[in-house]
């Protein structure tokens, strides 16, 4: 939940960034932005583990760390400090993706509807409030869709960084899978988990379908 809202949220701060202030200048921003989403999760994996290294040699996090008189912190040796590396890992990677998702969506708001709220005294936060996150709130739900059963889905990422520790602390359903099917043979077993897998990735997206549509009844 927490990598969904991170994706979703800066990918939507980074569409507005685009549309409302850079302007002509987007394009570059957002080829920059999108840049990690087309490098390979494995040399991805690698960098952050160089970044947040602990030992034998101090990463670039933990020197900062030390620059401000803190202690190091061995960010692959507990559940919550790899929880956290895997986080800014798939939050850093995929916001760009999400933040040109949205992007699009902001362009297909008409430019009179916003003339009119300006107008009409709306600026700022009252115009993304009102404005702006209403008109843009189908692409938000297909983000949220992407998002939730990417997380749910996640292996290479996971695999490459922490490979499921320390111990399983970090293993996701799709790498007890992997580990369970080829790496003890139970192959029927395996084939359940990613049943299971796939009924929650449904669930998910029908409960969120059925929430949006609700609400827009409402509305």
């Amino acid at each position: 939940m927490i990598i969904t809202v991170g994706q979703v949220l800066f990918g939507y701060l980074l569409a507005l960034l685009y549309n409302f202030f850079l302007k002509r200048a987007s394009g570059i921003i957002r080829t920059l932005v999108f840049f990690p989403v087309v490098l390979p999760t494995v040399a991805v994996a690698l960098l952050f583990q160089k970044l947040f290294e602990f030992a034998p040699q101090t990463g670039l996090v933990n020197s900062i760390l030390n620059a401000f008189g803190l202690h190091s912190v061995d960010w692959f040796g507990t559940a919550g400090h790899a929880f956290i590396v895997i986080a800014l890992l798939d939050i850093w990677r995929s916001m760009g993706f999400y933040g040109v998702l949205l992007y699009t969506g902001l362009l297909d708001i008409p430019d009179d509807i916003l003339e009119s709220a300006r107008l009409d005294g709306a600026s700022g936060i009252r115009l993304v409030r009102h404005i702006v996150f209403p008109l843009s709130l189908p692409v938000l739900v297909s983000s949220l869709i992407f998002s939730i059963n990417g997380t749910l889905k996640v292996f290479d990422s996971i695999y490459a960084l922490t490979g499921g520790g320390p111990g399983t602390s970090t293993t996701p359903l799709t790498l007890y899978m992997y580990s369970t099917s080829f790496a003890g043979g139970q192959y029927g077993y395996g084939a359940t988990v990613a049943l299971l897998l796939t009924i929650m990735c449904l669930i998910v997206t029908a409960f969120i379908l059925r929430g949006t549509r609700s609400d827009a009844v409402k509305d």
